[in-house]
Parts: structure tokens; sequence; C-alpha cells
């Protein structure tokens, strides 16, 4: 399990599909292509295999990389990459996985604008702080005491 640190792009934005096309390039500088090819041509597959989660893109990237090591090949393929995506009931269940925690991120949100007047309302009862952070309940203490 891995958590998602930030939204993943969507093929319906413009401005994702630019800033997804540029992650893909700064990846393929550090990949060593058969002349002529880069992550680019592979857009669509690159994208509906992560979902649209450049955490996920990286997974995928690397393995391929590994396999390709392993392998001994010396110029990463369009064999390798689809090799290395995962199996159908793996995605199926990662994209369920993904969307339950979108509903959940879009719940907390929701919850957290309604009730703007306290940062700490969505947060179970032993979540919510009491003090500042790291320092003890001021307690009278013995004298001679530790401190």
């Amino acid at each position: 399990q891995q958590s998602m640190e930030f939204p993943r792009y969507r093929d319906s934005s413009r401005s994702d599909v630019f800033a997804w096309e540029q992650i893909l390039r700064e990846f393929s500088n550090h990949i060593r292509f058969h002349d002529g090819e880069s992550l680019s041509i592979w857009n669509q597959l690159l994208f509906e295999g992560s979902h649209g989660c450049v955490g996920l893109l990286s997974q995928w990237l690397r393995s391929t990389l590994a396999a390709m090591q392993s392998e001994g090949a010396n110029r990463f393929s369009y064999e390798l990459l689809l090799a290395n995506r995962l199996s159908p009931t793996q995605d199926v269940a990662l994209l369920n996985e993904i969307l339950a925690g979108e509903r959940h991120s879009f719940h907390q949100t929701l919850t957290y604008t309604a009730n703007n007047d306290n940062p700490d309302s969505h947060l179970p009862e032993k979540a919510k702080r009491r003090g500042k952070a790291f320092k003890p309940k001021s307690t009278r203490r013995p004298a001679g005491g530790r401190v």
C-alpha cells in the first residue's frame, strides 16, 4: 500500500494533459530509447495504465527499467513496458482503491468546509490536539525532582 500525496491528472483538463506530457518528457530524459522514441509516443498507454497518477507511473517505469537490466536489454522498449504492466485484476483493484480514496478525500473536504470555524471538527475526539505539540502538560513537580 502506498498513499498518494496529490490528486491524479485528468484527461478532461487541458492543463493536466499538458503537465502529463511534461512529466513524460522529464522521465524520458533519464531513459535510453531506440532512435526517435520517447515516453511521449506511448502517452495514452502510460496515462491509462497509471490512471493519471505520477506515483504509479514512476513505479511502472522503475519496474520496467529493472526488468530491462535483468534481461540485459540496453534500450527501453514497448514490449518491456507492456510486460511490466499490472495484471487486469491488480489494475481493477487499484482503480477501485483510488476511487474510494478520492470519494473519502472529497467527503473530508466537504466536512471541513462545512465546519471551517473549527479546523479539528472532522477529527475523532482522541485525535484533537490539546495544547502545543511535543510539550508536556504543566504539572507541579516536587522540589529536587527531575525536570
